[in-house]
Formats: C-alpha cells, structure tokens, sequence
C-alpha cells in the first residue's frame, strides 16, 4: 500500500501587498528556524513601520515558507500523476491562485491605492 501526502494551505492576500523585499530577507523568512525569527533584524520593532506591515510580514513569511518546504517535499519523488493532478485542479473551474475578489488589484492599481 502507497500512502499519499499533499498539503494546501490557504493564505491571506495581504502577504501579495507587501512591497519587495531583498533576497536575503526573503531567504531570512524562509528558512530561518522558527523560534529564531523574532531575532531577524528585519523583525525588529525599528524596523516594521505598523500593524498592518507587520501583518503582511507575517503573511509573505508563510508563503516563502511553504515554497522553502516545497524542496523538502519534493525529495519525496511526485510523480508526474500528482503534478498533473494538481494542475488540473488548479487550471480548471475551481482553481485559483489569489481569491480576494480583485482587493489585491485594487489596492495596487485602483481604488484602495494608499496615499
């Protein structure tokens, strides 16, 4: 018997807002090991402007966090059946990537813009 793994997870938008950061930053959120984190320079209080920077930090961390794992998980071996599979549901009527109903896109192109 084969026992499978997948794993979804479901993230705010709010990790899509945060500008750039640098490579090393988002190697920093990536990797770094979790109760080493709060020590991330890039963490400190002088450095996260508000709550709301603070709460997209957060956010874009879980994302690069899940795409750092993904190397791990793909050591597994997928097999060319999984990733078909998961295009397909991604791909197909149901799949998306960003479900936010356009709020991202208006927050950096239209309406909700920031001043």
């Amino acid at each position: 018997m084969v026992l499978e793994a997948f794993g979804m997870v479901i993230a705010s938008q709010s990790g899509h807002r945060l500008p750039a950061l640098t490579t090393e930053q988002n190697k920093a959120l990536a990797t770094t090991p979790v109760d080493e984190l709060l020590a991330l320079p890039m963490l400190q209080a002088d450095q996260v402007t508000d709550p709301l920077n603070d709460y997209q930090i957060s956010k874009r961390g879980n994302s690069l966090r899940i795409m750092a794992e993904a190397v791990r998980w793909g050591r597994r071996g997928g097999t060319p059946d999984e990733v078909g599979s998961v295009g397909a549901l991604l791909m197909g009527p149901v799949g998306d990537f960003l479900m936010d109903g356009g709020v991202t896109a208006a927050y950096w192109y239209g309406d909700l813009v920031p001043n």
